[in-house]
């Protein structure tokens, strides 16, 4: 169970068409509608939108969907405070997949989600090949890029005086991330297989605010916004210093972000016996991470080349007892 306190109520009307025509083999258009309440009444989500998929002759398929998620209440997002009202938005959705069955496989899809007042742009792009040039080797890559910027982005949650103070900012974010695969099937029993995963994520915080009315639906209502006087970089020490008309002062670290990632395994497998398997493995980890953001995933990729890595070597042997 991801998530608990939950009662979800769904409905769904469609039309799917089976019969072969001139152009697809199969079609469905629907219409969903869905709302989420906690056992406290709150409604945490109301969405409804439209899709439509379809698989044309040559078995390739086309799947896109557009929605609405309306404004609703947030009660995780201030871990363990009162629920936050969540600004509304749109997004849409749209795949293209070649057929799954054939030696080399192409899946390409685009999401994007925007809120009319300026306080999210989402874009996703994401790709993934899958080749299996012979019957014993088996390649795919799957690359993602996304930016994100939302107007009501979490940082943390302070208490410089008797009253808890919920710290929020505008985030850009830059995400990118591959995943590589390969395997060799060098005999029924004997395998030789590749994961590889550089992952790169940067972050800048702007607009800093607290806030002040959690169930507000307007979002100047529902946030204090801090003016530019009232907010002061101390570069030596990569903190903010913050003036607030209630609490007083404080400082807090600067919450940008670049973080970068690669891991990857390789395993051989011999299953010398009868369910009795041999297992090599080399794991290998670089982290590269610094809350000073330069918004460059390239910038993060040369530093990530020039951290020390860990590596692991295991041996797992295992011997099946026949009784």
């Amino acid at each position: 169970m991801k998530q608990a306190d939950m009662i979800n109520e769904e409905m769904l009307f469609s039309y799917v068409m089976n019969e072969p025509g001139n152009i697809f083999r199969q079609y469905e258009l629907g219409l969903e509608q869905n709302f989420v309440w906690t056992f406290g009444k709150e409604l945490i989500d109301s969405r409804m939108g439209l899709y439509f998929k379809s698989m044309f002759n040559n078995m390739w398929e086309v799947t896109s969907s557009a929605g609405r998620h309306f404004s609703a209440l947030d009660p995780r997002i201030l871990r363990g405070g009162p629920a936050l009202a969540s600004n509304p938005f749109w997004s849409s959705e749209i795949h293209l997949n070649t057929n799954s069955s054939k030696d080399l496989f192409f899946d390409m899809g685009y999401n994007y989600q925007f809120n009319e007042n300026n306080l999210l742009q989402y874009h996703s792009v994401s790709g993934e090949v899958r080749w299996r040039p012979i019957n014993r080797i088996s390649l795919s890559n799957n690359l993602e890029y996304t930016t994100r910027y939302t107007g009501q982005q979490y940082i943390n949650q302070y208490t410089p005086g008797d009253e808890d103070l919920y710290f929020f900012g505008d985030l850009d974010q830059k995400i990118l991330s591959l995943i590589i695969r390969a395997a060799l099937y060098i005999t029924p029993e004997m395998s030789l297989e590749y994961y590889g995963n550089p992952y790169m994520s940067v972050g800048d915080y702007t607009n800093f605010k607290k806030v002040r009315e959690p169930h507000a639906d307007e979002f100047k209502e529902k946030f204090y916004h801090y003016r530019d006087h009232q907010v002061e970089y101390l570069s030596d020490e990569n903190r903010y210093h913050i003036t607030d008309p209630v609490h007083g002062d404080f400082e807090i670290i600067n919450p940008d972000f670049n973080f970068a990632q690669f891991r990857s395994n390789l395993v051989f497998r011999w299953e010398y016996k009868l369910g009795s398997v041999l297992y090599l493995v080399w794991s290998h980890a670089q982290t590269y991470d610094e809350n000073i953001s330069r918004m460059s995933l390239r910038n993060d990729f040369d530093q990530l080349l020039g951290i020390p890595s860990k590596d692991v070597f295991m041996l797992k042997f295992n011997y099946w007892f026949s009784i």
